[in-house]
């Protein structure tokens, strides 16, 4: 995703908290000593989306933009039977009606090798220390046809270190909803890989057929010459006349 850096700023401000609130814990055996350990959350899912997309960047491109002092790990999340690849197992439909002070249990066990936590979908058990999450919307608050929220969502977003959402929109209805005070919009950002595509064709290669709707019952439309040799051309008089000439039947 492009312009990833602010995205980052959410975590340097969790990290700005009263150290009375938590300290970093020991490194785990065979890691090196580092200042901050980063979990990002996410649930497994079998056919990968626009959120998966977006997860995965974040992924691949935060130890870079965190740089020294930062261990960054995903935790992917997968039911008990699930066959998707991932790294924790939880009930997930049981969890997800249960008790705020169960989920909370779960996610001090789930996160507990942790500092700070970047949970990406309020289905997730929320974490006992500072975590900034991302909201992409609230339809379940919304619509009565979508999956009925989790007992904690709206509680555990408003005591988020931040909450990031794809849009100014995302955010205001976030705020509005959940009653969030600190809901950021950080557009997703486009991949630069799709700046980089060569066209599908040479400028100078294309000849352009423009038509209106009443053009189109006749079959006709407008000719239009292409730029030869990568210069504009434009066709002289009799040019015109002899293959633009008014109308020209499209077959």
């Amino acid at each position: 995703m492009a312009h990833l850096r602010p995205a980052t700023a959410p975590l340097r401000a969790a990290l700005r908290l009263p150290a009375c609130r938590w300290a970093p814990k020991r490194p785990r055996v065979g890691i090196p000593p580092v200042s901050v350990r980063l979990a990002l959350a996410t649930v497994a899912v079998g056919e990968p989306m626009g959120q998966q997309v977006y997860e995965h960047q974040l992924t691949h491109r935060a130890p870079v933009v965190l740089g020294d002092g930062w261990d960054v790990e995903r935790v992917v999340i997968r039911t008990l039977r699930s066959r998707l690849p991932g790294t924790v197992r939880l009930p997930s439909r049981l969890l997800a009606d249960s008790s705020p002070w169960l989920r909370g249990q779960v996610g001090r066990f789930v996160y507990r090798d942790f500092d700070v936590v970047h949970r990406f979908d309020l289905r997730l058990p929320p974490a006992p220390y500072p975590e900034v999450l991302t909201v992409h919307d609230v339809v379940s608050w919304r619509f009565a046809d979508e999956a009925r929220p989790p007992s904690d969502a709206a509680a555990s977003a408003r005591r988020a270190a931040a909450v990031v959402c794809p849009s100014q929109f995302s955010a205001d209805e976030v705020s509005a909803q959940l009653g969030v005070t600190t809901a950021v919009a950080i557009p997703n950002g486009v991949d630069a890989g799709f700046f980089a595509t060569p066209p599908l064709a040479a400028y100078h290669s294309v000849d352009a057929k423009i038509t209106t709707t009443a053009m189109a019952k006749d079959l006709k439309s407008w000719a239009q010459f292409g730029p030869p040799l990568g210069r504009t051309w434009e066709p002289t008089k009799d040019e015109r006349e002899k293959f633009i000439l008014d109308k020209i039947h499209v077959l």
